[in-house]
């Protein structure tokens, strides 16, 4: 969500003839990106246990969501990225292109969550 909120409007500078203005956004986008992306992996790191018990997960399963909440924030940051640059790839390329970029990363996504 934040990703999609933050590049929008780089979006429609990437497609206007401003490059200079368009790369800036851009940059600004991805920097938001990075930026929110570790802070929300470090705050679900550091308050794991907390979320955790609040969501209502016992003793029992709390070994077992917490190795399952660890391995999805993990992905996270990938995971906003991909969401936040899908409109550049919108207004860059192709339709052809952006799914096929968005079907590469799910299928690592799947082969991931395999092993």
């Amino acid at each position: 969500m934040a990703g999609s909120l933050f590049d929008y409007r780089s979006c429609a500078a990437a497609c206007s003839s401003l490059q200079k203005k368009a790369e800036q956004f851009l940059d600004n986008g991805i920097t938001l990106l990075l930026v929110f992306g570790i802070v929300l992996m470090l705050a679900v790191y550091s308050f794991m246990d907390p979320i955790l018990r609040l969501a209502g997960a016992s003793e029992a399963t709390l070994l077992y969501v917490h190795s399952y909440l660890a391995w999805y924030m993990s992905g996270t940051l990938f995971v906003m990225i991909t969401i936040g640059l899908n409109p550049f790839l919108t207004t860059e390329s192709t339709k052809v292109r952006e799914i096929v970029l968005t079907m590469c990363s799910l299928c690592s996504t799947i082969m991931a969550l395999e092993y």
